[in-house]
């Protein structure tokens, strides 16, 4: 049944342990037996996963913050599309924008700070 299939991919797409925050109008579709409305004109083909790039405009972010996010794993069940890209799972970006609201954005990835400036004495080297 639809209602099945539309669950498991929700449970399959994240580790046992998450907690899983549906909106109440997508559980009551699916309690009805309606499915998840994909949104597109075929009705039954689900629309590809978000990219990088979308996931960027989406949350107002560079593509590198959004690849730091994803490499750091911090979207679980998010995979790399034959290999090269990264996707992330409606699933998983549901879950992970509902993790957002409880811990609030994740930290930016540091960059690596200069090592201070030792003062040097630079007329030590004329006395030696």
């Amino acid at each position: 049944s639809v209602l099945l299939t539309s669950l498991r991919a929700l449970a399959a797409s994240l580790p046992p342990e998450t907690p899983v925050p549906v909106p109440a109008g997508m559980l009551r579709d699916l309690l009805e037996g309606q499915g998840v409305d994909s949104g597109s004109p075929q009705g039954g083909h689900t629309p590809a996963d978000p990219t990088v790039a979308e996931l960027a405009v989406r949350f107002g972010r560079s593509t590198s913050t959004i690849r730091g996010w994803l490499d750091r794993g911090l979207i679980p069940g998010a995979y790399r599309f034959q290999k090269r890209e990264w996707r992330v799972p409606a699933a998983a970006l549901a879950a992970f924008e509902a993790q957002q609201r409880v811990d609030g954005p994740p930290r930016a990835i540091a960059a690596p700070r200069a090592a201070r400036a030792v003062a040097v004495d630079l007329r030590a080297w004329r006395s030696a």
